[in-house]
């Protein structure tokens, strides 16, 4: 009896795990504190126990996912190192008088294996949004930038870090933050991924990294140093057996970085040539602002595009709103130009012929979200999901961000409701 052959294709199944590891982000672990120790023991103490928490709900989550998804990837995925979270520490608002502590997930990752697939994924969660240390040092933090190569040398032997400039490939700050936690990540034997990825037989085999938002700049970026061509951080895998599929990433560096990542592992298509099945270069949609930074070309075409949404004549977003737009993207303007100055210009992953746009003939008025249901229990359509006609009232333009940068990529992608993605991952 032959095996039937998964619904979705090699660039689904990507995005189906990269989905997996955002689970940890879903909720929050509480945490008694045991005040017969010293402070700083208890604190850590009670990191160790939301760990351990996380880890437990996530590895749960994950094997639940593959089992209930095996008519979509397949029936023989299984974890074959983590998942692994990381806790940077409790929320701020924790003190020696408190009873508890909360804490967030900052980081996850996991690798997933199908034999008859011949697969291995790598797998990377994204942005934590209630985590204020994603948000502040994983995303937001830009400068001092690094030279690539002493980057490299860093991970491998703990060498000293030396700083960037537009002649040399420059990893911003926030993103070598995020690749070093991903390194230093053990799983329950004491395992790291870079020691995991160096047992395998890659034989015949390729290696998917995959991530989104956050996870769609760290992802290229691990790629990159797992095979970089002077100073790759293993040997068992070549570059020409690694694939990648980042989605809605911000960049990770200059111009320089990204010519380096392109040249090593260059970007291609798929026979079909959807705009998704995309190898290699970030995969995004127009709409979301997380991937139009830290290009400034970028960055400046965000506030036209949202003040031009509109629904049967009716706009979205009146001017006070359009101002908040504006006042956010100056604030990354400027962030960006700081890197600029020291390291050159903030670029993008991808080349003239591939750009990885999701819709690109999609327009304010077709691809912007509006609520067709009721305040209480919205549903979120773009017009071209409603029928002619049908009434609708628009959304926050907060709202509006979080469906153009999480829902959209399941709809694009999948091609499914965000609550069945949600389910999945």
């Amino acid at each position: 009896m032959s095996t039937p052959s998964p619904r979705y294709d090699a660039w689904q199944t990507a995005f189906y795990c990269s989905w997996l590891a955002n689970d940890a982000s879903q909720h929050d672990v509480l945490v008694p504190l045991d005040h017969s120790q010293k402070w700083p023991q208890c604190l850590e103490k009670a990191r160790e126990q939301a760990t351990q928490i996380f880890t437990e709900r996530l590895t749960d989550k994950v094997r639940q996912a593959l089992l209930q998804g095996q008519d979509l990837i397949g029936d023989d995925w299984q974890t074959v190192w983590g998942p692994v979270v990381y806790v940077k520490g409790a929320r701020p608002l924790v003190t020696p008088f408190s009873a508890q502590a909360t804490f967030e997930a900052t980081n996850a990752m996991l690798v997933v294996h199908s034999a008859r697939q011949q697969r291995y994924i790598v797998a990377i969660a994204g942005t934590n949004p209630h985590s204020a240390y994603d948000w502040l040092r994983e995303d937001f933090t830009l400068t001092p930038g690094y030279d690539w190569r002493s980057a490299l040398k860093h991970w491998r032997s703990g060498a000293a870090l030396t700083s960037g400039n537009p002649a040399l490939a420059t990893l911003d700050n926030g993103t070598f933050t995020g690749v070093s936690q991903l390194l230093a990540m053990r799983d329950a034997s004491g395992q790291g991924l870079l020691s995991f990825l160096q047992s395998v037989n890659a034989s015949g085999c390729t290696l998917t990294v995959t991530g989104h938002s956050l996870g769609g700049a760290l992802s290229p970026t691990l790629a990159l140093a797992l095979v970089d061509p002077e100073h790759p951080l293993q040997d068992n895998w070549q570059a020409d057996q690694l694939r990648v599929y980042a989605t809605a990433g911000a960049t990770p560096g200059n111009a320089a970085l990204a010519q380096r990542y392109l040249n090593t592992l260059p970007a291609s298509i798929g026979d079909s040539a959807s705009p998704w099945q995309v190898w290699n270069a970030v995969v995004w949609n127009q709409f979301d602002v997380v991937p139009r930074a830290w290009a400034l070309s970028t960055l400046d075409a965000l506030p036209g595009l949202y003040a031009q949404a509109s629904y049967q004549g009716k706009k979205a977003y009146g001017d006070v709103q359009l101002a908040e737009i504006w006042a956010l993207v100056k604030m990354a303007q400027v962030k960006a130009g700081l890197f600029e100055l020291e390291n050159g210009l903030c670029t993008h992953l991808d080349s003239a012929q591939i750009s990885g746009i999701l819709n690109p003939d999609a327009t304010p008025e077709t691809g912007f979200a509006w609520n067709a249901g009721t305040p209480s229990a919205p549903v979120w359509l773009t017009p071209a999901q409603m029928q002619a006609g049908q009434s609708a009232t628009a959304i926050a333009w907060v709202d509006q961000v979080l469906y153009q940068h999480i829902h959209a990529y399941t709809e694009l992608v999948l091609g499914t409701s965000p609550e069945v993605a949600q389910n999945g991952g």
